[in-house]
């Protein structure tokens, strides 16, 4: 499966400038922040609202509700829906659209207007390619011969430049318990370091190189991590494994690079939220 261009709006009410000497102590101003990761491979495209805080400890909630975002482009103008999702046990306000398939190459927009009557708007250009392939994938599960590594690689057609690439290989399977069957995915890490008696996965960075390597130790972890701790592993049938390419411009490739070179624990998801 491939991914088509993911592009990140992460765009303020005012800009930001530095000088030599910084004063701590001024007085706290609340911006509006606006997150958007438009998903170049489908409908359905999400924004998040909030405001600057000023103690990361606060106990309120900083999500912007009821205002109008808007996604513009050439003879269309697209307005996002108001919802709110529970996620890992915290509610999390989101304005989504399933009507907005970016075109590879086109000029967008996107406006927000808050209850206030301030403004933010952002633009920029699609990336364009005319072909996505994959040249070479060396995985055989099982392994006829043990190899040391996996090795993918692919090539664009008429792309823009900097875009950058993020590998997702998953391990697609079912589970058996009590005769009711689940199904389950579990991404593969770039490595795992070993800490207090478990695998912490490290996941992949995005890259501009097009091709990219997992060790063959590694995936026979993840293969086992699927069950472990379960001594009935006849009830786990593995289905198939999953290579996604992600493609990204290069303001999503530097944000998502930074949040993961600062703690490799964790992973930036730019996967699609279900509503």
């Amino acid at each position: 499966m491939i991914k088509n261009a993911f592009i990140l709006f992460l765009i303020t009410l005012s800009l930001f400038s530095c000088s030599d000497e910084i004063n701590y102590r001024t007085p706290f101003e609340e911006k509006p922040i606006l997150y958007c990761i438009l998903n170049g491979d489908g409908n359905t495209q999400y924004v998040m609202l909030k405001k600057s805080f000023y103690d990361k400890n606060q106990n309120t909630d900083n999500y912007i509700t009821d205002a109008k975002v808007q996604l513009i482009r050439k003879d269309e103008t697209v307005e996002l829906n108001d919802t709110t999702i529970e996620a890992n046990g915290k509610k999390i306000n989101l304005y989504y659209t399933k009507n907005f398939f970016p075109i590879l190459g086109e000029d967008i927009m996107i406006k927000t207007i808050l209850d206030n009557g301030k403004e933010l708007s952002s633009s920029l250009v699609m990336p364009k390619l005319t072909k996505f392939y994959i040249d070479q994938i060396d995985l055989v599960i099982p392994p006829v011969i043990e190899p040391e590594y996996m090795y993918a690689s692919w090539t664009l057609r008429n792309s823009s430049d900097n875009l950058s690439f993020l590998p997702r290989l998953t391990i697609h399977y079912k589970v058996k318990k009590n005769n009711i069957e689940t199904e389950h995915v579990y991404e593969i890490p770039e490595e795992y370091v070993y800490k207090g008696n478990q695998n912490i996965p490290i996941y992949p960075l995005a890259t501009q190189n097009k091709y990219y390597t997992y060790l063959q130790k590694t995936i026979n972890t993840a293969f086992g991590e699927i069950s472990k701790g379960d001594e009935n592993k006849s009830d786990y049938t593995i289905q198939y494994v999953d290579l996604e390419v992600f493609i990204m411009e290069e303001n999503l490739a530097a944000y998502s690079t930074s949040i993961e070179s600062f703690n490799r624990g964790y992973s930036v998801k730019v996967y699609e939220t279900t509503i």
